[in-house]
């Protein structure tokens, strides 16, 4: 009776000792997973930021550009300033 007992017993353990490294290799999966959403998210959000600011630098450089050329250009940006006036009137 004690042998059979014993044997029941380790086998519970056994069970249980299965049951543990599921749990945890269930654990570990999810978590890595996780993990990957969210890095993810992160490297979206990163680009997003990425676009806008070199969208913004394109911008800057534009209007610079532009001011550039009236500054050099007298004639030309008397004209425009004149048709800005006469568009507002």
């Amino acid at each position: 009776m004690g042998r059979e007992k014993a044997k029941r017993n380790a086998i519970e353990r056994e069970k249980e000792e299965q049951w543990r490294k599921l749990a945890n290799r269930s654990a570990t999966s999810i978590e890595r997973i996780y993990r990957g959403h969210i890095g993810r998210r992160i490297a979206i959000s990163a680009r997003k930021e990425m676009i806008e600011f070199i969208a913004q630098v394109r911008k800057d450089e534009a209007l610079q550009e532009v001011e550039d050329y009236m500054a050099r250009n007298s004639f030309i940006s008397w004209k425009t300033k004149l048709f800005r006036l006469r568009k507002k009137s």
